[in-house]
């Protein structure tokens, strides 16, 4: 049996080596896809139970933190744990990649001992020094900050609104859960206690200072109910979602929207990846068995001089299950082999995006999954295709014949074609193997369609992002202007329309609003 499948492979080298290709192909999108889907999310669920994130986090400006709002949380039923940080608050520019980026940067005191909402280094530190910073690993992945770079933050005197500049020494990088990306509101720059201190004296004005409360709660579907409480006590009014007077305002961020921001991208490329692999597997099972069907047509003199010799059916079915197996096996090993070295690279994309650095090493299970689910479809349709030789009879085969009687219809009849000879004979043809030519067209989409959902993927993720960043359905502005909600804003929002290079001009009227008791923002809008 060995034998034959090999013999069988050698006499059909270039259609086997093509087969290869399509499974390491295949083998490496499902093999990645299913350690991204099961590792990267158990990866973030592990670093939640080291680092013990709080359900949720409130962080208010000093002007704001009363002892009524101390007292209100400490107090309420549904707050089970609390745990209350300083930080200060700075918008910056910083230079990444060779252009100045806006980043809400929260100066954070790292010798604070902490219960809760923890962190940790990642990678190499140094000891601090004067001016020392540690920061989050997606200034290293992203803006490339190394060790003992200096990273400078410049910002504007809210008072005189003279530019100034912070300049700080990197010596670490570090990972927590709720400071780390740039989608998840601010990012925290941990100094020692001495730096703090120095910082905190020479911006010297309350308006910087903001408390954080880190809760934990009987059921993070009460957050709304909590911080629907403090804004009642601060009297805060609709446009204080959006902070009009930044030392008004109230943000809250609990951990589900964390989690969701920062492994939703990691989800969607691996789901697309298992669904290109599966299109990928679908495609070589079409031509799996279109290789087989063809096979038994072709070498029908050669099974019927087998079954003559002695082998049985079963033994030439098990050659032909064999000779598949071992080209999906031998595709299969060396994709899930090169999916590992592929790992850092797609691993290095979802650390620019949600500042987890993620490091993926061998995975035995996933890996034997992965070969077990394409070698059992494999073999299941190679079976199913050549059950056929099961029905041959020796002598008819020997012959060339299926049956003792089976004639072709002839669908076209050329000399009553009203077209061309050369067209005739082509739709001839086709007619004649309909079956082969359907799934040719089938196996056709489907590389078609990867193809040009992966160009159109890269070219909208990556050269025009426009119509990526515009999917929740509205355009994206260059500006955002928030206003005095206690004024009539027509006039001011005229204005703003006729200034020079303000092509369009779109107001939006912010209400709160209690939906099944949970308070949300609604905006509203002219059409």
């Amino acid at each position: 049996l060995w034998m034959h499948a090999f013999a069988n492979i050698r006499k059909t080298k270039s259609a086997s080596t093509t087969l290869v290709i399509m499974f390491i192909i295949a083998a490496l999108l499902l093999n990645a896809g299913l350690l991204v889907v099961i590792n990267y999310g158990s990866f973030f669920n592990n670093l939640k139970d080291e680092l013990k994130p709080s359900d949720v986090y409130f962080a208010m400006p000093d002007k704001i933190y009363t002892d009524e709002v101390k007292t209100y949380i400490d107090e309420n039923k549904h707050v089970k744990q609390t745990q209350t940080n300083e930080g200060i608050i700075l918008g910056t520019k910083i230079l990444s990649k060779g252009e100045e980026k806006s980043f809400p940067i929260m100066f954070t005191n790292m010798d604070e001992k902490r219960e809760i909402n923890k962190w940790k280094f990642v990678g190499d530190h140094l000891p601090a020094e004067d001016m020392s910073v540690y920061v989050p690993d997606i200034f290293k992945a992203v803006s490339g900050y190394q060790l003992n770079d200096q990273i400078k933050l410049n910002y504007t005197d809210e008072d005189t609104k003279e530019e100034k500049v912070l300049t700080f020494t990197v010596k670490g990088y570090t990972e927590d859960i709720y400071f780390s990306s740039t989608d998840t509101g601010y990012i925290s720059f941990y100094l020692p206690e001495k730096t703090y201190q120095k910082v905190k004296g020479i911006l010297n004005k309350p308006e910087y200072l903001t408390h954080l409360v880190f809760a934990n709660l009987d059921d993070v579907k009460n957050v709304p109910v909590v911080a629907s409480g403090i804004r009642e006590i601060m009297n805060l009014n609709s446009a204080s979602l959006v902070a009009a007077d930044p030392s008004t305002m109230l943000l809250v961020i609990d951990l589900e929207l964390i989690q969701l921001a920062r492994c939703m991208m990691a989800s969607m490329i691996s789901a697309m990846m298992v669904m290109f692999s599966l299109i990928i597997v679908i495609v070589c099972l079409l031509v799996v068995r279109f290789r087989i069907v063809n096979s038994i047509e072709e070498d029908m003199m050669k099974i019927g001089s087998l079954k003559s010799i002695g082998y049985t059916s079963r033994q030439i079915i098990l050659s032909v299950i064999l000779q598949f197996s071992l080209i999906a096996g031998i595709g299969s090993l060396i994709g899930i082999a090169l999916s590992y070295p592929v790992l850092p690279a797609i691993s290095k994309v979802f650390e620019q995006q949600s500042g987890l650095k993620w490091e993926q090493g061998f995975d035995g299970a996933i890996s034997g999954v992965a070969l077990l689910i394409i070698l059992v479809i494999i073999i299941l349709v190679a079976y199913l295709a050549s059950r056929r030789i099961s029905k041959l009879n020796p002598i008819h085969a020997l012959r060339g014949e299926t049956t003792t009687h089976k004639h072709k219809r002839n669908h076209l009849q050329l000399e009553k074609a009203k077209s061309s000879l050369p067209v005739a004979l082509a739709f001839k043809s086709i007619l004649q193997s309909l079956k082969q030519n359907v799934m040719m067209m089938i196996i056709l989409i489907a590389v078609t369609f990867c193809g040009i959902f992966g160009v159109i993927m890269y070219y909208n993720t990556t050269i025009d992002t426009k119509a990526f960043a515009e999917v929740p359905g509205m355009e994206i502005c260059n500006a955002i202007a928030v206003l005095n909600p206690e004024m009539d804003q027509t006039e001011t929002v005229k204005a703003i329309e006729s200034m020079d290079n303000v092509r369009q001009v779109q107001y939006l009227d912010e209400v709160k609003v209690k939906v099944e008791g949970s308070e949300v923002a609604a905006y509203v809008m002219d059409k």
